[in-house]
């Protein structure tokens, strides 16, 4: 039975049609700040230094970090963080590849570290990013810290968005970093690259990597395969809004009823 739910996961995906990145181009003498603002969200402002480095064997890739101004389903207006990668494809042409959507926790997202890490067998590095949000509560006060860890491309894919390794995540992502009103303290374990990365020589990154793809209910055999042939295809989950009930952790009021 799983072998044939394998079978036919393996080829509906295969008769998915592709979604293939926005290309953009750099303009002569641009700067890369001028460059990142022109193609991020439409009236979003940048909230991180823009960085360029070699990424996946591609030298000069951007990486830039907007601001956005959003609405809520129930209409509540709220800020989130969107992050974009621009792949270069030649000299002034860009593929532009969504890191994810970092929302609120209390507060609006601060991204704390950008940096590249191996959470796997493969020599590939995976992207990590460390999020923070203040909280201002009548009980406690402090800083939330969150990692977020995303897949590496596969060479010749072009994706629209990086796929979000949640189980890794949250091995590897801090809690609250607060005081309480009573005189409790709790420190974060993972609030800087230097503490995650050496984290990602352990199996924990491997481990955490396994079970986000096994508990999508496919068989071992069938990930091996369709992860090396197809993972172009594989659908990212957003960096959502966590639910305190489904998510304990990092969310802020699960810590909270924990330890108080």
């Amino acid at each position: 039975m799983k072998l044939r739910f394998a079978l036919f996961l393996l080829a509906s995906f295969l008769w998915t049609p592709f979604s293939y990145a926005e290309e953009v181009r750099r303009l002569e003498n641009e700067t890369l700040e001028d460059f990142a603002k022109r193609n991020g969200p439409p009236q979003a402002e940048l909230t991180h230094k823009v960085i360029e480095t070699e990424a996946w064997g591609q030298q000069k890739t951007v990486m830039a970090f907007y601001s956005v101004a959003i609405k809520l389903k129930d209409g509540t207006p709220a800020t989130q963080v969107d992050g974009y990668l621009f792949m270069p494809k030649s000299t002034d042409t860009y593929e532009k590849i969504l890191i994810g959507n970092f929302e609120e926790e209390g507060d609006t997202p601060k991204i704390e570290a950008v940096f590249f890490a191996n959470a796997d067998k493969d020599k590939a590095k995976e992207l990590i990013v460390i999020c923070s949000w203040l909280q201002r509560h009548y009980d406690v006060s402090g800083t939330l810290y969150g990692t977020f860890v995303f897949d590496d491309l596969c060479p010749g894919t072009n994706p629209t968005k990086l796929r979000f390794l949640e189980g890794v995540s949250e091995r590897v992502s801090g809690d609250c970093d607060c005081e309480w009103r009573g005189g409790k303290k709790r420190t974060s374990k993972y609030k800087t690259a230097a503490n995650v990365k050496p984290v990602s020589r352990s199996s924990a990154f491997d481990t955490g990597k396994r079970h986000d793809l096994q508990r999508r209910g496919q068989s071992k055999p069938m990930l091996e395969i369709y992860y090396r042939c197809c993972c172009a295809t594989l659908t990212v989950p957003m960096v959502r809004r966590r639910e305190t009930r489904e998510r304990p952790l990092p969310s802020f009021a699960v810590i909270l009823r924990s330890i108080t």
